[in-house]
């Protein structure tokens, strides 16, 4: 009874707020977009760039045919193992991610999932993660906005992977400021002391979840207590991640 009336809901909800493409933010419609991915136009995923090719070994940009590594992680000692993503950032999926996280356009955490699962489950199972953790909100400003989008990405992608998520084991200990126009040493120097472990971890395979991989400096400070408290291998997995040197 519960299901058909969950069913029922999502009917009328979806009469009465059309499903919108994750993309251009318009109605859906007829238009299921392309095999295996839904929530986007098929027109418009000609707009994303998903990464293919030589990608960088360490974080997942998209690197010269006979590079091993990108310019940054040449240059830089990371902490977490791995890291990858499935777009390139570019203007249509930055204004995608703002309106995911700044307008409340929380459907859009399925194609992202998605998205992801699609691209890189033989990695993932290769990989074999026991736990799901997205990067943590200050408990403040997650109030404000009403919901973590990297934990929206990470609910949906636990359940194709059947793998557990845990919102409340790793904690933003700190407020930080924007680290948008930050160096990777000033974000790196910000990050230090701003997460905390909650509980005792547990497993020793954790994959965290974000919406966008920019320097590593985040995910270097995740996987730095996580590591600190029995973690022997952490990986980095995003929606989208900036052009490779």
């Amino acid at each position: 009874m519960k299901e058909k009336i969950k069913k029922i809901g999502g009917i009328i909800a979806n009469a009465v707020y059309p499903p919108a493409c994750a993309v251009c933010g318009k109605p859906l419609g007829d238009d299921t977009g392309p095999p295996g991915l839904s929530g986007i136009h098929m027109r418009c995923f000609s707009h994303t760039i998903p990464l293919k090719g030589n990608l960088c070994g360490i974080c997942g940009k998209s690197i010269g045919d006979d590079d091993i590594y990108c310019k940054d992680c040449n240059e830089t000692q990371h902490t977490f193992d791995r890291s990858f993503a499935v777009y390139e950032i570019n203007s249509d999926m930055k204004d995608s991610l703002y309106r995911f996280k700044y307008q409340s356009k929380r459907e859009y955490a399925e194609f992202y999932a998605k998205s992801i699962y699609e691209a890189h489950k033989n990695l993932l199972h290769f990989l074999q993660p026991e736990l799901l953790i997205p990067i943590p909100m200050y408990q403040r400003k997650e109030r404000v906005r009403g919901y973590n989008q990297a934990a929206l990405i990470a609910a949906g992608l636990g359940e194709y992977l059947g793998i557990p998520v845990k919102t409340d084991v790793l904690v933003r200990a700190k407020k930080t400021v924007p680290l948008k126009d930050c160096s990777f040493t000033e974000r790196r120097k910000i990050l230090d002391g701003a997460f905390e472990l909650q509980e005792p971890l547990g497993v020793e395979r954790v994959l965290v979840v974000d919406d966008i991989y920019t320097t590593g400096a985040t995910l270097d400070a995740c996987a730095r207590v996580l590591k600190e408290n029995g973690a022997r291998h952490v990986y980095g997995v995003n929606v989208c991640i900036g052009a490779g040197v």
